[in-house]
């Protein structure tokens, strides 16, 4: 019985551990959205009607953030993970 708890609890340590160093760790709406809003040198006060949308693309998470600013309409794809801009558009 002891043998299985301390297996237990070392299986336990391994699961949080792996857990914590995930390095697939997908961004939120609001950091994509202050992404978007950075690449298109527009602050959050400026913008209106942001909106995103989250999907997986050929296996790669992506947020599609979508905004009005200054009379335009953007639309940015950005990185699930990275934060990285694939895509923007007026």
């Amino acid at each position: 019985m002891k043998k299985r708890m301390i297996a237990l609890f070392l299986l336990l340590v391994l699961a949080l551990t792996l857990v914590a160093c995930n390095k697939n760790t997908v961004l939120t709406d609001a950091e994509a959205q202050q992404a978007a809003l950075e690449a298109a040198g527009v602050t959050a006060a400026q913008a209106s009607n942001l909106h995103t949308h989250f999907n997986i693309v050929e296996n790669v998470p992506q947020f599609e953030v979508h905004f009005s600013a200054n009379g335009k309409e953007y639309t940015y794809i950005i990185h699930g993970q990275t934060g990285e801009v694939l895509s923007n558009g007026q």
